[in-house]
């Protein structure tokens, strides 16, 4: 009888472990799904036809709500100014609310330089004319000593840091 030496030992070890478990994947993925069974829930009458009130609904005890109704009682909600997200902290819900609070205010006006007979905003590190948006803000005129900037109807007046 031949002996193996340990480094032919290990390698033939390691040949069925993974014969073995070729085998038991083939055996999970061939196995047919009829035969696992899953219980599943039942509903006690098929008949129902969704988000509508069907005189067999009334029947079961409970009423159904139309699709309108439920997103308008979403867009309800989230007009409302009591609506907040339950996931996050009250950390985070300051962070939002600051960011937003941040979004509505006007830019800082760094300067104002003319250019021949024309005034330049200097917002940024940018230069800006009339006419142009800078942060959703509409540039409406520009004098020598401020700007005036309009957003959603309201009108904001910047003046230089000095």
């Amino acid at each position: 009888m031949r002996r193996f030496d340990p480094e032919q030992i290990k390698w033939l070890w390691g040949g069925v472990i993974i014969l073995i478990i070729l085998g038991g994947l083939y055996l999970v993925l061939s196995f047919p799904s009829s035969v696992v069974k899953c219980p599943k829930k039942t509903i006690p009458d098929q008949n129902l036809v969704p988000y509508e009130t069907t005189e067999s609904s009334a029947g079961l005890g409970h009423d159904s709500i139309a699709t309108k109704e439920i997103e308008e009682f979403i867009v309800g909600l989230k007009s409302s100014s009591t609506y907040h997200d339950p996931f996050l902290t009250p950390g985070e819900e300051e962070w939002k609310a600051f960011l937003v609070n941040r979004k509505n205010q006007p830019p800082q006006l760094e300067g104002i330089i003319e250019i021949e007979n024309q005034h330049i905003a200097l917002i940024k590190s940018s230069r800006f004319r009339e006419g142009e948006e800078v942060n959703g803000f509409l540039i409406v005129k520009i004098n020598d000593n401020n700007v005036i900037l309009s957003k959603e109807g309201k009108t904001y007046i910047l003046t230089p840091n000095k």
